[in-house]
């Protein structure tokens, strides 16, 4: 008993502190594809499929001018704490063309005037 009991504590602290971490770091790479917490990720998971980005960004004003039949609403946040916004299908949409796909186009708005697209990977 070279190290007593603050020993022992203090190692079952560190060893749950590192589960903890390894945990936190595998589930957001599972779903954005990287450990970086800054910029736009490399890939979106989302409602069972995955996005990737397309170049260059969208302005403000290009992204206002996407024809979309209703307003964009916020379904994320990225690690860098960056907006992800969609028009998530209607259960009404999903039925009518039956597919479960959730949305065909997310943008990431990395500041007020720059959206980055990410389109479904694949198709419906």
């Amino acid at each position: 008993m070279r190290y007593g009991l603050p020993g022992r504590i203090l190692g079952v602290a560190l060893g749950v502190a590192s589960i903890g971490i390894v945990v936190n770091l595998n589930s957001v790479y599972a779903e954005w594809g990287t450990f970086d917490r800054s910029g736009s990720p490399p890939r979106i998971e989302w409602c069972g499929r995955r996005y990737y980005p397309v170049w260059p960004p969208l302005g403000a004003h290009d992204f206002a001018h996407v024809p979309e039949p209703r307003p964009w609403s916020r379904i994320l946040t990225t690690p860098s704490g960056a907006p992800v916004l969609a028009i998530a299908s209607t259960a009404a949409e999903k039925a009518k063309y039956g597919t479960d796909v959730c949305a065909m186009l997310l943008f990431v708005k990395e500041s007020p005037d720059r959206y980055l697209k990410y389109p479904l990977s694949g198709g419906p």
